[in-house]
């Protein structure tokens, strides 16, 4: 068994390894890329997540709702808040599992449906759906969103 002293090293450097290449990061993706390599971290991060998204503060909710570190089942969980501005996070979280994203597609918020064809995990055939929303902007967003995966084929 290790010495807990040889663990707390390890936990350390891995720290210091982090912040280096925290340092290096320029978009908050790459910063997820980084905490995602590490599992102490990631751990950390997500029972952070976890504990935060369980706040009476829908506030806090939000913020949890748009971090791609979340959790699935807690993204899950807050799919169904009843604060509309928890739904529309979810719903443009890339980490979001794509059944989750066909029922916010039918959500009665338009913002939560305009979130659903924002979002770049939105599969193609759920934006084809889209295109038969009422509301005008979901439709344009829908339509952005197959041109753009069109593209990115050819």
């Amino acid at each position: 068994m290790a010495e807990p002293n040889a663990a707390l090293t390890e936990m350390e450097e891995e720290c210091k390894q982090f912040m280096d290449e925290a340092m290096r990061c320029k978009t908050p993706g790459e910063m997820y890329e980084v905490i995602r390599k590490s599992p102490t971290l990631l751990d950390l991060a997500q029972r952070a997540l976890l504990r935060m998204a369980k706040s009476d503060d829908k506030i806090e909710r939000r913020r949890v709702a748009v971090v791609p570190l979340t959790p699935p089942e807690v993204l899950r969980e807050l799919s169904r808040e009843k604060d509309k501005g928890v739904r529309w996070r979810v719903a443009v979280n890339p980490s979001t599992p794509v059944d989750v994203l066909r029922v916010m597609a039918k959500d009665k918020d338009r913002g939560v449906r305009w979130s659903v064809a924002m979002n770049e995990a939105s599969p193609i055939g759920l934006l084809k759906e889209l295109l038969k929303d009422e509301d005008y902007r979901v439709v344009g967003s829908a339509k952005e969103g197959i041109e753009k995966r069109t593209r990115n084929k050819g």
